[in-house]
């Protein structure tokens, strides 16, 4: 977690949230932290809300959005660790992000 990003507070508050949570059978959850986008605006200088949590999980793969990130390929190590059995393809999703929503989305 980056302290330095705007959404720092509020999901650090999801993590504990998440990590106190329990299932219908009362199994505690797994979470997996996914750092977030250094991107914070577009070319134009817009803010964007760029995530890696929007991702799709398909038949042997997951579909990862990207966004010429420093951070992409540590996102996409952190999934190919939680999905072993899927490769991961990143796919550029600045274009679908710009027209409101990601790859999970569509």
């Amino acid at each position: 977690p980056d302290p330095a990003h705007p959404d720092h507070a509020v999901c650090q508050e999801l993590v504990a949230i998440l990590r106190a949570a329990t299932d219908a059978q009362g199994r505690r959850l797994q979470v997996i932290e996914v750092p977030a986008p250094t991107v914070l605006h577009d070319e134009d200088g817009e803010p964007v809300d760029y995530s890696y949590i929007n991702h799709y999980v398909a038949n042997g793969a997951v579909i990862l959005c990207a966004f010429a990130d420093p951070r992409d390929e540590q996102a996409a190590a952190i999934l190919a660790e939680a999905y072993p059995d899927r490769t991961v393809e990143l796919v550029d999703a600045r274009e679908i992000f710009a027209n409101g929503g990601g790859i999970h989305c569509i």
